[in-house]
């Protein structure tokens, strides 16, 4: 349930790529646009800013309240969104369906804290995010296979069905919020909660280390499409390569659990930080090598070294950044959802905007990221007591 419930986020994204050539044209852009990926940012900036509403909710009035008021915002803007009249309206829209599609990630996160803790957790989180990482597999080709006989915005209409579905399930999920952890909805209590979270020096340093990680994944969500389709001429193959990303991914988190078994959290945690920037490195040598565009099968396979590595940052990332903080799980998983995401989305902006036909902006930008996220991680178990 609650890896479902996690995956209405990658639905609302993923889906609709592969309408974005339907969308430039009912909406009047030229055919290599990068306005429509307004779309996906002003979802996520949603997300991002509404966590440090929905946190504080969960903390006072339990899961399950805050679980249903964002699903129904959710269904709510899906619709709205389907029915914009423009681009901006359109924008809108999907800044408030990123603000219900907040409540069930927060509520996510704080369940399993609510349950799990240290390794356990991570491992309970690895299951969770694998099954939401492979999303992704499928999504591109049924957002293809909708508007193969349906209008475009059938891939808006999809994900509020599954809302719907998702939402009927979770009336068996039991309460998990520890009556004695009930917080009032006082600022200054509020407030105190959220500093605590960061001037804790490990969970902050964690914390911006999953926000550079997540620049990486947004950054290919916002160039995946004109990657496959303008720099290497293969609009026909993009759900596969898409989804093929997010097979090793999820393959790399079902496999986070026997890792730690093996390694430790920790160590898995410096293993993978470290393969990051590597993966990245190497991919930037291709493609300056290669004068911007290397053979589509040397870009894949940095591409998937690369995001194996985030695989495994992804959810223990999450894990050693609420691990403190289990006394207020739901503003915990609020304030360090809000902050990764936010430095994800905004730093994406950055090689989006210099894109220029060819892999140069994104294979630097990942560098960049995959770097000093490093440089954070390292920062962050220096701070932190062994697990």
């Amino acid at each position: 349930m609650m890896a479902t419930l996690m995956a209405l986020m990658a639905i609302s994204t993923d889906a609709m790529l592969p309408a974005f050539p339907a969308i430039r044209e009912h909406f009047g852009l030229v055919a290599d646009s990068t306005a429509t990926t307004g779309i996906i940012s002003w979802f996520f900036f949603g997300i991002a800013i509404s966590q440090l509403i929905y946190g504080p909710l969960a903390d006072r009035f339990g899961r399950k309240p805050i679980l249903f008021l964002g699903l129904g915002i959710y269904v709510v803007s899906a619709v709205w969104a389907s029915l914009a009249p423009t681009l901006s309206m359109l924008y809108v829209a999907r800044f408030f369906w990123g603000l219900g599609a907040a409540g069930p990630r927060v509520v996510v996160l704080s369940v399993v804290r609510d349950r799990f803790e240290g390794e356990v957790m991570a491992k309970a989180l690895s299951i969770i995010l694998g099954i939401f990482i492979l999303v992704p597999v499928g999504a591109p080709a049924l957002g293809a296979a909708l508007i193969s006989f349906l209008p475009w915005q059938s891939v808006f209409w999809f994900p509020a069905v599954l809302a719907v579905a998702v939402g009927v399930w979770a009336l068996r999920l039991r309460e998990t919020l520890n009556p004695k952890d009930r917080i009032e909805l006082r600022p200054r209590r509020i407030a105190r909660a959220a500093g605590e979270v960061i001037r804790h020096r490990a969970t902050l340093s964690f914390a911006l280390a999953g926000g550079l990680a997540s620049a990486v994944l947004f950054t290919w969500l916002n160039l995946a499409e004109l990657i496959v389709g303008d720099a290497y001429g293969r609009p026909d193959i993009f759900p596969y390569v898409f989804g093929g990303t997010a097979v090793f991914t999820g393959v790399a988190m079902f496999t986070n659990g026997r890792l730690i078994d093996r390694f430790t959290l920790p160590g898995v945690i410096r293993k993978a930080g470290s393969l990051f920037p590597i993966a990245a490195l190497g991919l930037t040598a291709i493609t300056f090598a290669a004068g911007g565009t290397p053979p589509m099968w040397q870009f894949l396979t940095g591409l998937i070294v690369l995001f194996m590595s985030f695989g495994l940052l992804a959810s223990n990332l999450n894990t050693v950044a609420m691990l403190p903080l289990g006394h207020i799980a739901g503003t915990a998983a609020a304030v360090i959802g809000a902050l990764t995401m936010l430095i994800g989305v905004v730093l994406a902006l950055i090689p989006t905007a210099f894109f220029s036909g060819d892999l140069i902006s994104f294979s630097v930008s990942t560098l960049v990221f995959a770097a000093v996220g490093f440089f954070f991680i390292l920062k962050g178990q220096r701070a932190t007591a062994p697990i």
